[in-house]
């Protein structure tokens, strides 16, 4: 995201809030509004739809991904008659039950379990490497390293989304590896002057993104061009046999061949042993992943019995 596309999506929510603190005018006119994404609704946006004179709101809890922004179910907190929507025109049976064996691992198992379309072929196994298909990761770092081998091999690839943040706190990390904190680009990394400053906060903080792209340029010392080169775009084909993604950049997308990658399984593996919310979160982005196909999905995860 540029500084130009970060600076109208902070425009844009101090648009909602302050139109919703002068009492959301001209809201009350409409009949009906609705809600989509109601499982990850933010606080202003449900004080927002409280001024609607009729609201519905369409969400799948499985699908709630964004928590550590703040956002909550809406569909928890608004009273009124529900209409389970349990039948999906992207798949067949056969990754709905997928689907349903990955939500079956939550604490509160949902009560009523997704269908596929009866006519649509789908199937859940080993996708050809020869296939066109969609990788998806838990991690930037963990796409940055598959990008990197991709390139090694010579193989056309495309990464969705912007990545300049993340090329930034690249060039920053190894900015202070070379103890040049005057070059650091990303603000994250500000408070941090050296090499020796930036190790031992990384070695407190494990698992933060911050520790994680320091390894990651720990690993690739003598390939920071390449990383850069990457982030950048260039090197990448728009319409490249594979294309790789993060599990929260896939939300709302779809491919035909998806491969669900290994890393979700370290993800997976730390929230079990922390807390029975965290390990529902994790299965809520392993659900988003998985659904994200429209003819074949491959799990390459060991961390679940399915």
């Amino acid at each position: 995201m540029s500084k130009s596309d970060k600076a109208g999506k902070t425009g844009s929510y101090v648009y909602v809030k302050d139109w919703h603190l002068q009492g959301c005018p001209g809201l009350s006119n409409y009949d009906q509004v609705f809600l989509d994404e109601a499982q990850d609704a933010s606080d202003v946006m449900l004080s927002c739809l409280a001024y609607a004179q009729r609201a519905t709101y369409v969400g799948d809890a499985g699908q709630q991904i964004f928590q550590f922004r703040g956002s909550q179910d809406a569909m928890l907190k608004v009273p009124g008659r529900e209409y389970p929507l349990t039948l999906s025109f992207r798949f067949g049976p056969t990754i709905a039950d997928l689907l349903n064996r990955i939500l079956q691992f939550k604490s509160s198992p949902p009560s009523i379990k997704i269908r596929g379309l009866a006519a649509k072929p789908s199937r859940v196994g080993p996708i050809s490497p020869r296939d066109e298909h969609t990788r998806i990761f838990r991690t930037n770092t963990a796409l940055i390293r598959d990008a990197i081998t991709l390139k090694d091999l010579g193989e056309s690839f495309s990464i969705v989304g912007d990545t300049n943040d993340l090329r930034d706190r690249v060039e920053s990390v190894f900015a202070l590896m070379r103890n040049a904190p005057r070059e650091v680009k990303h603000p994250a990394f500000s408070f941090l002057r050296t090499h020796d400053s930036l190790a031992e906060w990384a070695s407190e903080h494990p698992g933060t993104d911050t520790a994680q792209v320091y390894q990651l340029a720990r690993d690739y010392e003598l390939r920071e061009n390449d990383l850069v080169r990457i982030l950048s775009g260039r090197g990448q084909t728009p319409k490249g046999r594979v294309t790789l993604t993060t599990c929260h950049k896939a939300k709302g997308r779809e491919w035909a061949n998806v491969i669900v990658r290994e890393d979700f399984d370290q993800s997976l593996s730390i929230a079990r042993r922390r807390s029975v919310s965290q390990f529902d979160d994790e299965l809520n982005l392993l659900y988003v992943a998985a659904s994200r196909s429209k003819s074949a999905v491959e799990l390459q995860i060991s961390e679940l019995n399915i």
